[in-house]
């Protein structure tokens, strides 16, 4: 059980970040830009459930683009492009948030 960031950079890419407590090399960049994160929704899952997460189906609703996927010759699948999202105010978010008992 843990705590964990669902994030959004400047840029609109969605990541998560699992290291919150900052004991293995905290970074609080984007992993596709190394931006520094623009939105951040806390998750706490210390009670054994995802308390304050916002589903990503909901932050569908903010997607610009889609991830691009292409399949090389040896038959793998390499994301070529990440999707991007419109980053959302904490605001607007605030009510997408799930707490359970």
């Amino acid at each position: 059980m843990f705590l964990y960031e669902q994030c959004f950079c400047a840029v609109g890419h969605y990541y998560e970040n699992f290291d919150v407590h900052k004991e293995y090399g905290y970074n609080d960049r984007c992993p596709h830009c190394d931006r520094k994160a623009a939105w951040v929704n806390l998750v706490d899952e210390t009670s054994g459930y995802p308390q304050g997460i916002i589903p990503i189906s909901e932050l569908e609703n903010y997607k610009i683009s889609s991830q691009v996927i292409q399949k090389c010759n040896l038959g793998q699948l390499h994301v070529i492009q990440v999707a991007l999202y419109r980053v959302p105010s904490q605001q607007e978010t605030i009510p997408l948030r799930q707490y359970y008992p």
